[in-house]
């Protein structure tokens, strides 16, 4: 017997060393919205794009975290209908492209960014 399930969604959770430039990125590079910053001083947010959220949470520690990060590790994997548009609004907003587009064995097309902390995110198309 299966349980019914009450998932409706997921949010990785990334820290940053600085909130504002993280949102300026997300929001101005990747086209992320951003509603509210929580704390005083501001330390959090959830950024979302169409049905994909990310918490983003200021912390010291977040240097160290992203650069223990393994080349072939991704932060946050996000499903888009059109990796052609993802490209093309990427290159525009001038962020460099760590992989992609590109692919991949198990029938997806993928390209690779990574955030100024060093956390990577990849946009797919998996058919």
């Amino acid at each position: 017997m299966t349980a019914p399930s009450n998932a409706v969604g997921i949010a990785p959770y990334l820290l940053v060393a600085d909130i504002r430039r993280s949102v300026a990125w997300y929001t101005e590079k990747l086209g992320f919205k951003v509603d509210k910053i929580w704390g005083a001083p501001p330390v959090f947010t959830i950024a979302r794009l169409d049905d994909v959220s990310l918490m983003l949470k200021q912390s010291p520690d977040a240097p160290s975290v992203a650069a223990k990060n393994p080349d072939d590790v991704w932060n946050a994997y996000i499903w888009v209908r059109d990796i052609q548009a993802v490209e093309t609004r990427l290159r525009e907003q001038g962020v460099a492209l760590r992989r992609g587009p590109e692919k991949t064995p198990y029938d997806c097309e993928e390209i690779e960014v990574a955030d100024p902390d060093g956390h990577v995110i990849c946009f797919g198309a998996c058919w």
